[in-house]
């Protein structure tokens, strides 16, 4: 099967939208750049690959967008991220999840492909991207098998993603090994971090 007929078949796409933005004091993901909110762009980015795309967190933030298949409400509140991967984890129709964050602009299609021809090829239950000991859990691929883990964790009240690893199969997908820039993977946290992307044309 060609991998990208594979990847509509078997991969939901979910973006979390639960954030509070307290740092960059207003909703991120209404922020439009260009003509296009975050979230938009998001949308825009992630239509081409997947068929079934789902927005957690609040769905009154949602916007109406044709390629958005259901805003789900987030089912753990105040659980942060980890209670957001839950929410789209029981929400998803697929046995596998490419899960991103609402406020990443410079998403790579190409990128995202070669992470899911990683989750195709190995028996793991997530692949996480890594550079100089740092994790991105929020631009990772998680399988429905990671649920059960999910949800112990919530259940003893520790919220860390890291703790969360610990207890599923993780391959750690070393960016800068495979030649690939940190920019994809780029947040924007705070109106400095918007300015500085701004600067590299977006």
């Amino acid at each position: 099967m060609h991998h990208d007929a594979w990847a509509k078949r078997r991969v939901s796409a979910i973006i979390l939208n639960g954030g509070a933005s307290t740092r960059f004091g207003t909703d991120k993901a209404a922020l439009a750049i260009r003509g296009r909110t975050l979230l938009e762009r998001t949308v825009d980015t992630l239509a081409p690959l997947f068929d079934e795309i789902l927005v957690v967190g609040r769905p009154d933030a949602c916007p109406s967008h044709p390629a958005i298949t259901q805003a789900v409400a987030d089912r753990v509140v105040g659980a942060g991220p980890l209670g957001g991967i839950t929410t789209g984890l029981l929400a998803m129709t697929r046995p596998y999840g490419f899960f991103v964050a609402c406020d990443m602009p410079c998403l790579d299609p190409l990128v995202i492909r070669r992470q899911l021809h990683i989750a195709r090829r190995e028996a793991a239950d997530a692949v996480v991207p890594s550079w100089n000991r740092y994790w991105e859990p929020l631009h990772a691929v998680y399988s429905q098998d990671c649920l059960p883990a999910a949800r112990r964790q919530l259940d003893s009240g520790n919220l860390r993603i890291r703790s969360f690893f610990a207890h599923i199969h993780v391959v750690f997908w070393d960016i800068l090994a495979a030649g690939l820039s940190r920019r994809p993977f780029t947040n924007v946290n705070t109106r400095s971090d918007l300015a500085a992307l701004l600067g590299e044309q977006i």
